[in-house]
Parts: structure tokens; sequence; C-alpha cells
């Protein structure tokens, strides 16, 4: 199937990746696309989608090739040699990658490295080149002082945005952009979509866009691809596909991301699986020339047995800086912190205590929590190697575990490079599990997932509430999975608790204005928005003519 426009700056057709002899994992793939236009690439992990777009800037996979035709401008770029696409990569083609760990050097500011990415593309120097760091910056919402930054001082929101800017640098006409929203909270998320687009309307930028979520798709893209197993099952306009799917597929996956499961509430013991009074959260280890950074500022939380507290806001508010507190990997303190009851000493030291261990975490980058030189079953042993359980228990609660997380046990040989982004998160969760703990943190772990995914995670974590009493303290930024997990809602906003109460009642009628902003940001899969809200915000763009 293809997606035809006029007076196209790109046109695919007949594209396949793989490997040579093995079936193709994209297969006859074509589409179109025309400068101020957005076409969004929507399915599940391993779809192909993210193999698509890194075709079509020659960065596959070492031993994969691409076969087709894919001319951008009057040049095929499957035919170009290395230093051709040293010549279009970043000054023609821009990429935002869906990981910004992996995407910023860890050992240069922010600022070494926009400035070096502008050097490469434009002849600037001194003022001139800070000043256009800093307005690159600007326009991704991040204040001149994240210059001075390492990446590792920022949030997985403010690194992604960072990672927006440098792809910005080169002033691109066409824009790979896979997953960039996934890392962000409904706020910022908004803000980054209405950037992008205002580029495309501005600059006449043209633009591939991957997501899992179709609401925000709809929020940014003319036309829609849907793909499966490597090919384009349906395409259309943005509001004709989401209103009126024709592919079974497609209907799957707008009824995922519009009904996700429904959830039953769990009995709820009378002593909390976590009671915290006061919680201070602090990075850096002060002295005489530097002063720790507070960024937890005295919060109170509760999270009731077999219950649930989510706790939302925008990137960089400390939301993952109390999941790391009450894991040990943040400078912490608190006058009260009990799981089950008993008293759990906050920092590494607390770690080795057994209380300790009824906690655990899944951290919102499944590729940085997993370590690449070792295969899934390495990373689960490990997991279990405090309980002593002989080799063959060992095997089955893994290969349990796997099944549990809709993965299979031929995936205990495989390494994490192997994986899609979603089946490294659930790995990341099924070595959570390995434990049983009676309280699970879940950091984003829905942010790289698709939704039918995300959907089979829900109802994966509804199953373990009911059947173990399971507790969870769900931070996240969707705020459609909040209402799903109903419980309590703690909203928080610079380190502080604005507002807290019922999920279903906060969400419903917000009283604080941050809360309402989060609430009014949020992005939906309806018909109806895609075809007035869509319009009113960008009047007078071109819409794409479909031909299938």
């Amino acid at each position: 199937m293809s997606i035809e426009t006029a007076s196209p700056l790109l046109r695919i057709s007949g594209l396949q990746v793989g490997f040579p002899g093995a079936a193709p994992l994209v297969r006859d793939l074509g589409f179109t696309l025309s400068k101020g236009e957005v076409l969004g690439l929507v399915g599940e992990s391993g779809s192909g989608k993210s193999l698509t777009v890194s075709a079509l800037i020659g960065l596959l996979p070492d031993g994969m090739a691409a076969r087709g035709s894919a001319m951008f401008d009057g040049q095929d770029l499957l035919s170009l040699p290395p230093q051709g696409w040293r010549a279009l990569r970043g000054r023609r083609i821009g990429m935002v990658f869906q990981d910004p760990l992996a995407a910023l050097n860890p050992f240069m500011t922010i600022g070494a490295q926009l400035a070096e990415a502008i050097k490469a593309h434009h002849p600037l120097r001194g003022r001139d080149l800070h000043a256009r760091a800093e307005e690159l910056l600007g326009e991704v919402g991040l204040e001149r002082t994240f210059l001075g930054l390492y990446p590792h001082a920022l949030s997985g929101g403010q690194q992604q945005r960072a990672v927006i800017a440098l792809a910005l640098s080169g002033d691109p006409c066409l824009l790979l952009a896979d997953e960039p929203t996934t890392a962000l909270d409904t706020v910022v998320q908004a803000q980054i979509l209405a950037l992008l687009r205002r580029l495309v309307a501005s600059r006449g930028l043209a633009a591939v866009f991957i997501s899992h979520d179709l609401g925000v798709v709809a929020r940014i893209a003319d036309t829609v691809g849907i793909m499966c197993q490597g090919e384009l099952l349906e395409a259309g306009p943005t509001a004709q596909l989401l209103s009126e799917p024709s592919h079974s597929y497609s209907r799957s996956l707008v009824a995922a991301c519009r009904d996700l499961p429904g959830w039953e509430e769990a009995p709820i013991a009378d002593v909390p699986a976590l009671r915290l009074r006061n919680l201070i959260v602090s990075y850096g280890s002060g002295g005489l020339f530097r002063q720790p950074r507070q960024v937890v500022h005295g919060i109170d939380l509760d999270v009731p047995a077999g219950g649930v507290l989510s706790v939302v806001g925008a990137s960089g508010g400390g939301k993952s800086s109390i999941a790391r507190a009450l894991v040990g990997l943040a400078g912490a303190k608190a006058d009260v912190c009990e799981i089950g009851g008993v008293s759990m000493p906050l920092g590494p030291r607390g770690r080795r205590s057994d209380v300790a261990q009824r906690v655990q975490i899944v951290f919102q980058n499944p590729t940085a929590s997993l370590n690449p030189r070792m295969t899934v079953a390495q990373v689960l042993a490990e997991a279990l190697r405090r309980l002593g359980l002989p080799r063959g228990e060992e095997q089955r609660r893994m290969v349990a575990a796997l099944d549990e997380v809709g993965l299979g046990g031929e995936y205990l040989r495989r390494f994490p490079h192997q994986l899609s982004g979603g089946q490294k998160q659930r790995v990341a969760i099924a070595r959570a599990l390995l434990t049983e703990p009676t309280l699970l943190i879940c950091d984003e772990i829905l942010s790289a997932l698709d939704a039918t995914v995300q959907a089979q995670i829900l109802r994966l974590l509804c199953r373990l509430r009911l059947e173990r009493g399971l507790a969870l303290l769900f931070i996240g930024h969707d705020l459609g999975v909040v209402r799903t997990l109903g419980g309590s809602v703690a909203v928080i906003e610079a380190g502080r608790i604005v507002e807290k109460g019922r999920a279903a009642e906060v969400l419903a009628q917000p009283r604080h204005s941050f809360t309402q902003r989060l609430v009014a940001a949020e992005v939906s899969v309806s018909p109806q928005w895609s075809q007035t809200q869509v319009a009113a915000e960008y009047p007078g763009l071109q819409r794409a003519v479909v031909a299938g």
C-alpha cells in the first residue's frame, strides 16, 4: 500500500528492509510526502516503524540493508555513499531519536553539544553561536541555564527537548521523529507538538512522525499510516482513519486507545504498603563551593496495601526523584518511611535490609536499565540470586515471569539489543516481579509501549493486585492511564504536592491551576478533536491526498 501527495519532497516506493537472505522486516512500503505535511506512522513495537526511518537516514543496524526507491529532492537515498549521507544528515534531514540518553553525549554539556551541531552546518562563532544555541533551547521550552548542564542533570522530558533542539540545529527541510514525545508530560507534550506543527507550517518542513499513541498522532499528523509486521495495512487522512478505520487491526488500535481495560479494585488491608512523612530529596554532596540542590520539599504519601497511588506532574517536577529515593538511588531523608508498617531506612544502606526487598522498581528507560552485555536469562537470574533457589526453580520462575508479561521462554537467550523497546520494558517488569514485592514502583513504565501492549500491561497489573495484593506507586503523565488505574492521585509541581485525592474526582474537577493545565493539555483520539480543533489551531494547512 502507498500514500500519495502532490509535489512530493520525498517519494518512497517498494521499500524493503531486512537481512540478506532472510524475509524482509519491512515489505513493499510506499508513500510520498510534500513540504508542509506530517505523516504519522503508527503500530506496535516491532512493526517496522523505526526501521523505516532508519533506512531513510542511513542508520540501519550492521548487516541490514534497504532495497527499493527513496527519492529525496531528486536524490536516491538508498544509493548514497557514506560521504553523501554526511552531507544530508543534520543539514537537510533531521532526526529525533526515541531514547534521548543514547542520543546525547554524557561527557559534554548541552551547550557544547548544540554548539558542535550548529558549527557543523552554519558558519557561526562567538556570540552569534551562543545566541543561536539559546534560541534553539527557547524553541523547545528550556531556559538558557541548561546550556551549562550535562544530560544526567536533566529529566527525561528535558533530555528529549534538548535532542529536538539538536535535530533543528541545521534547519532541515525533512524531520524524522521517532517517538519524540514518549517521555513528556501532557503539558510539555502539547508544547512540543505545537512547536513541531508550527515548524512544519512556518518553515515548509516535511515530517515523518512515529508514535504508538494515536492521540498524539491525531494532534499533529495530516495523514496516518497503520503498520503491522512490516506492512502498511491502511492509510488515510487522520480524521477519516480515526473515525472510520477499515482494517480490523486499525480498529483494534483505535479501540485500545479509547477503551482501556476496566480496573477492578483489590481488597485493601489496614496497614499501608507505604507511609511517607516529610520526604526531602536532594542532589549534590554540598561543600564549600557547591550546595545540595533540593528537588522534593517535604511531601507526604500513603499507598494502601493492594491499592494504587499515581503521581503526576511536569517533567523535572520531582516525580522520578521520589521513586529513586525509595530504592536508595537518591539522597533523601524523611521523618517516617514505612513499608507494611515496618520502618525502612532511606539511602543505599537501606537497600540491604529485608524490608527493602519488598519494594521493587521498573524504570522509565528500559535500554538504560538492562545490561547490554547480559542475556535476558542472566538479567533475570541476577535478580533471583539473593533468594538462593535451586537452578531448576530459577529457570521455572524466569520462564513464568516472561509468560506473565507476554514474552515466551525463547527470549531468555536474547540480548537487549535484539528486543524492541516494548519488549525490553516487559523484561524489566518481569525482573521486578521475580522477588514477589508488596510495593511496585512504576516510573513511566508505559511510555515506550504501544496502546495494545499498554492494555496488556494494565491487565497484568490488575491481576497481580487481585492475586498477590500488590500495591502500586505509579508515576506517569498519561492521565487516561491514571483514570484507568483509579485509586488516588497526587499532583506534584516543583517538588511540592499541590493537589491530591481520589483520581476520578481530582481529574474530573481539578482545583489547582497546575492540575487544570495538565488536564487541559491531555490529548485524545476523538475524531471530533481531529476534525474541529486541528482546523482551528492550524488554519490553512494543506491536507494530504491519499490513494491506497
